[in-house]
Order: structure tokens, then sequence, then C-alpha cells
């Protein structure tokens, strides 16, 4: 049991007991709960986010840059760029993605918390700029301190904040920068197998439900079917 003080109007002082469940206090309890609804209302709420196409995520971080708010356009680039879920997009430090002598790795190895597989991926040249530029502003002392410093809340606050100043219409959050990757890649590859291997998913027909794409082999046949309508 967890005793608690609290003063009234009057001053005088009461005081009441709170239980306490598996060595936490029931507000604890409670706090601990919250957060875990909120995240999966994050995830919902990004499962039925918009794909946002990858010129356009490019853009929002170039967007931010313009402004001086280089912490939030590498947000956006690690999102964008290294297709990552917001919570795993948090969890990088200084040393997942530069050198201890303060250079950008050529390649970087990503382990997702959700599936925990790991892959690896070249650092596109924007998503380096973009990073250069925010380790030079940043200057860490820590190697192996966070990348960022912000919560779920707040990231999803400048997503969608930066969508609206830029105008950008639809469902935009944080996964619209996840899917804005998967995209690109299935739009280069055509290979729902390979694109599966690269952003890090494991059912291939899933990722193109995902990505609200259909396989090469069906957008043939719709094709087809379209132009013998034409016809007759």
């Amino acid at each position: 049991m967890t005793l608690c003080k609290h003063t009234v109007k009057h001053g005088f002082q009461f005081h009441w007991q709170i239980p306490s469940f598996f060595g936490l206090t029931h507000l604890t309890f409670v706090d601990r709960t919250s957060k875990i609804v909120r995240k999966v209302k994050e995830e919902k709420l990004g499962s039925r986010a918009d794909v946002l196409p990858m010129k356009k995520a490019v853009a929002m971080a170039y967007f931010l840059a313009g402004k001086g708010k280089i912490k939030h356009a590498a947000l956006v680039a690690v999102c964008a760029g290294f297709g990552l879920r917001i919570g795993d997009a948090l969890s990088l430090r200084w040393s997942t993605v530069f050198t201890e002598g303060g250079k950008i790795k050529e390649r970087v190895t990503l382990t997702e918390r959700k599936t925990k597989q790991s892959r690896t991926l070249k650092v596109l040249p924007w998503v380096r700029k973009i990073l250069v530029e925010y380790y030079e502003a940043a200057r860490p002392s820590d190697h192996e301190s966070p990348l960022f410093d912000f919560s779920r809340q707040r990231a999803w606050a400048i997503i969608r904040k930066t969508a609206s100043d830029m105008g950008l219409q639809g469902k935009i959050s944080p996964h619209s920068l996840r899917k804005a990757f998967c995209d690109f890649v299935y739009e280069n590859t055509r290979d729902p197998v390979l694109t599966a291997r690269i952003t890090g998913h494991t059912n291939p027909a899933q990722l193109l439900r995902y990505i609200g794409r259909l396989p090469e082999v069906e957008e043939r046949v719709w094709d087809r079917m379209a132009k013998q309508l034409q016809r007759s």
C-alpha cells in the first residue's frame, strides 16, 4: 500500500492509501495502461494512414530543414528513408547511423522491435544529406545516446502539423512515411518477395495490401480487360 497526502482548501490534510499491484501504485498502473492503450490506438490509426509518395516525403524533410527544424527533418528522413515504424525510429542511437568518428555509415543494420527481424539498408543520398546536417548541428557528446528525444505523441504531432503546413491531403501520420518507403521499393522492384525482404515484411501479399497495390500479374489482367472493353 502507498500512503498519499492531500491538502484541501482550508489547509487541512488527510491521507489515503492506494493499493499496489505487483509493486506498482495504482497511479503508476493506470499511467502505464493508458500508454499501452494510446499505442494500440496509434497503431490502428497508422494502419489506416495514406501512402505518401516518396517525392512528397523527401519534400517534407527539406521543407522542415529549410525552416531550421533539422531534427524534425531527420525524423522524417529515417522514417521514410529506412522505412521505420515510429517506435523504431525513436529507438535509434547515434551509433546506429554514425561511426565514433562522426562519419555517417554507408549501410545501417536495424532490428525491428515488432518482428525482431534485422535488415541492412544503404543510406540514400538525400537521407545522408539530412542526417549529416543534423549531426553537425547536434554534435552529440555521447555516441550511444538516442538519435531523437521525442515522445511518440510529439513525433505524431510534428508529422501531422508539417503535413498540414504543406497542404498535404489525406490521413498523413508517421506511418505514411513508412508506407512511402515500402511503396517506393515496390515501384522499383515490382517484386513482392524482394520488396518484403527489403522492407522487413514477412508476408508479400500482406505487404501489397498494406500499400494498396495489386500484384503486377493482376494489374496486367485488369489492363487487358479494360482494353478489351474499349475495343467492343
